[in-house]
């Protein structure tokens, strides 16, 4: 509990006043120490709820070996306390803890597109266009790339080439036409 400048408590008892009552109501000085350990783990960047489960480990532990809860057994708690969080770190060290990332804030999980299957088909898409752009003959292959990926209009292809609109039409045509062939099976 909190000391005023008077040196009492929130209460108003003294210290004296204070173990005395702990050793006449064994639950004030069992909720005490509870909150006092709360307080030590929190101290080492652990969240109020690792803190409240690491506490409860700590009474669980010292319940199992025997030992009834005193003023005077205030070290041999955080003994017990200290080695659980050796415990505890060493358990994360060999499960690596520290690398693992949670599922709220892996958003890369929610992404439909990384399933092995969806990888798989755009993975085979892209290995069937790079079969079909090499099969198209240098000048199809070069119109096909500038007018469907670099956005240009017939027009600009046709004046950067110093040729006529229709013959790049022709050769857009016809590539298209061999790119557009087997399309039922791209699309299975």
């Amino acid at each position: 509990m909190p000391k005023s400048l008077t040196g009492l408590d929130q209460d108003g008892r003294s210290d004296y006043e204070t173990r005395a009552l702990s050793s006449r109501n064994p639950d004030l000085g069992l909720k005490e120490t509870l909150a006092k350990l709360k307080g030590y783990f929190i101290k080492r960047n652990y969240s109020r709820w690792d803190s409240e489960d690491l506490s409860q480990e700590v009474f669980c532990k010292l319940l199992g070996m025997g030992r009834c809860l005193q003023q005077e057994q205030q070290a041999y708690i955080y003994k017990v306390a200290y080695t659980l969080l050796i415990d505890k770190y060493r358990y994360d060290q060999r499960r690596h803890r520290s690398d693992h990332i949670s599922a709220a804030d892996a958003d890369f999980l929610e992404d439909d597109n990384n399933t092995p299957h969806q990888k798989y088909v755009e993975h085979r898409a892209l290995s069937n266009l790079t079969l079909k752009l090499s099969q198209l003959t240098e000048l199809q292959r070069e119109t096909y790339m500038e007018v469907k990926f670099s956005g240009k209009k017939i027009r600009e292809v046709a004046r950067d080439r110093k040729v006529s609109e229709s013959a790049v039409e022709k050769n857009l045509a016809k590539a298209r036409k061999h790119m557009l062939k087997d399309a039922d099976f791209e699309a299975a």
